[in-house]
């Protein structure tokens, strides 16, 4: 009910704006959900672009997407039918970013093995929150 009544919220202040973007991410970690939409274990940019295009249809309008930000993988930036490719067709004001996370990750590789099994530690919490956060 919380999630629903957040929601909700969310998305009357982003009509009221009415300018939106996008923080999309294709994998499933674990829980087979990004944000609110579920997505099948196998994604592809078409896939996710039609459960996206199927939610933004619903209750925004595409015109007013000014911003995408992907991890940049290639089931998101496909030149032909990633889901970047296919917001900027129906949201032609928008302009694409690649996720700082994910440039972090990749830049905690080069750390030293002790910060780096720290990280480890950290992440596995923060997933394992995440996954069991309202199975109280």
């Amino acid at each position: 009910d919380i999630a629903e009544d957040i929601k909700h919220q969310l998305l009357e202040r982003i009509k009221g704006s009415p300018w939106f973007d996008l923080q999309v991410d294709e994998s499933t970690d674990g829980i087979n959900m990004a944000m609110a939409l579920s997505l099948p274990k196998n994604t592809t940019g078409v896939e996710i672009f039609r459960v996206l295009d199927e939610y933004v249809s619903s209750k925004l309008n595409w015109k007013f997407c000014v911003g995408d930000c992907t991890d940049e993988a290639a089931a998101m930036t496909g030149r032909l039918s990633g889901p970047t490719t296919r917001i900027k067709a129906v949201a032609i004001e928008c302009k694409s970013t690649y996720c700082i996370i994910h440039c972090e990750m990749l830049a905690s590789r080069k750390l030293s093995p002790e910060i780096n099994d720290t990280l480890r530690v950290v992440v596995r919490v923060v997933n394992h929150i995440k996954v069991n956060a309202l199975t109280v």
